[in-house]
């Protein structure tokens, strides 16, 4: 399979690269891990089988060989050369014919997922591709025109489809090491304000506008800390910072929250520019809506396996 024309920034993903952070590895790994996961449910993978990750952008990859895939994750104007095709179904596209994804209609990354996973460098237990250290995915890198990828198997599955995962009109966050930290006008705009997410945002981190700020009741000062994708940093500016999975592995701005596990992939979805508000849970609902969405993928794996 051949990359025959890309407007965006596309890699090969998987969940990610974990236990190495100690030694300042990013996870990496898809956006959306959720739409991810569904997506090779829905073609009976593991899990965790390599996919592209497309952001926003347009992409064709022309097939010389036949393949079972599925476009899951933002909602993508697609073809098979001249044929229009549907996100989340189980489809063939046959050798000599060419997967045409133009733009994202709305949401932010899709995910191609072929059946058997696309073959990809295995770096540090993952496949995902590390951009600023140059390893995993394929070559280290984003992937251009004239790249050539392989996937681990052709076989030919009933045409079957999902729902997508459904948007929420609140993300959903619990509260941060620093919380208590932040003045009381702060948490109640936090909960309140809506936010607008920056142009300078990417696969590190969305930066989060608004005519406010989350200020702290005293300045403080913090040794670098261990954080995580879905932290809420607030550095002096008092503009909030979401980590995102090619995030840093330390930082020392205080976190007034955390974006809950179930909701990091809809967050991620959210367009630049596009107006984003947030609603305060607590740890227990967070636990509970990460098993529902567990849940939702492995009924999704049940049901791809029976047709």
């Amino acid at each position: 399979m051949k990359i025959t024309k890309i407007s965006s920034i596309a890699t090969i993903q998987d969940l990610g690269r974990f236990s190495y952070k100690s030694y300042g590895v990013n996870e990496s790994g898809a956006l959306d891990k959720w739409s991810f996961m569904l997506g090779n449910a829905l073609l009976g993978n593991d899990l965790n089988a390599p996919a592209i990750e497309v952001i926003l952008g347009g992409i064709e990859i022309y097939c010389n060989k036949a393949m079972t895939f599925c476009i899951t994750g933002a909602n993508y104007e697609a073809f098979i050369d001249e044929k229009p095709i549907h996100n989340n179904y189980r489809i063939r596209i046959e050798a000599g014919k060419t997967l045409r994804l133009i733009r994202a209609m709305s949401g932010m990354c899709a995910y191609i997922c072929a059946y058997g996973g696309f073959s990809a460098d295995f770096v540090l237990n993952s496949a995902s591709t590390n951009l600023s250290a140059s390893f995993g995915g394929f070559n280290g890198r984003a992937l251009k025109i004239g790249d050539e990828l392989s996937i681990g198997s052709r076989m030919n599955l009933s045409q079957i489809a999902v729902s997508r995962i459904k948007p929420r009109d609140k993300i959903r966050i619990i509260k941060g090491a620093e919380w208590e930290l932040f003045s009381d006008e702060a948490k109640h705009n936090l909960l309140n304000q809506e936010f607008n997410i920056s142009s300078s945002s990417n696969r590190m981190g969305y930066r989060l506008n608004s005519d406010f700020k989350l200020n702290l009741i005293n300045e403080l000062s913090l040794p670098s800390h261990g954080v995580s994708a879905g932290t809420i940093q607030v550095p002096s500016s008092g503009e909030p910072i979401v980590l995102l999975k090619d995030a840093q592995t330390t930082g020392g701005y205080p976190k007034i929250a955390q974006v809950i596990e179930a909701d990091l992939g809809l967050f991620a979805q959210s367009r630049i520019n596009s107006k984003i508000s947030f609603e305060l849970v607590s740890i227990e609902e967070a636990l509970m809506a990460k098993k529902e969405r567990i849940s939702h993928i492995n009924q999704i794996k049940e049901y791809a396996s029976e047709n």
